[in-house]
């Protein structure tokens, strides 16, 4: 209940904030693999995370990773 009133959201929804947060970051400033981002935020496998990420931000991991260019072009 305190930790509502301070931060105006559910420990959960703070939690989620905060993973999607990172992933963003590692997305972006990163060559990171999906599934080692997955498994540094704690989901159960890569799909899981992705199928989040897609719930969330509207595309996929790897297309939030293409759209900010930090994909290796073979």
């Amino acid at each position: 209940m305190l930790f509502r009133k301070e931060t105006n959201c559910s420990f959960s929804e703070y939690l989620a904030a905060y993973r999607f947060k990172m992933a963003k970051k590692w997305l972006a400033e990163t060559e990171m693999p999906v599934k080692d981002i997955a498994v540094r935020l704690q989901y159960n496998n890569s799909q899981n995370f992705i199928r989040s990420f897609r719930k969330q931000e509207g595309m996929t991991s790897g297309q939030y990773r293409e759209a900010r260019g930090t994909v290796k072009r073979a």
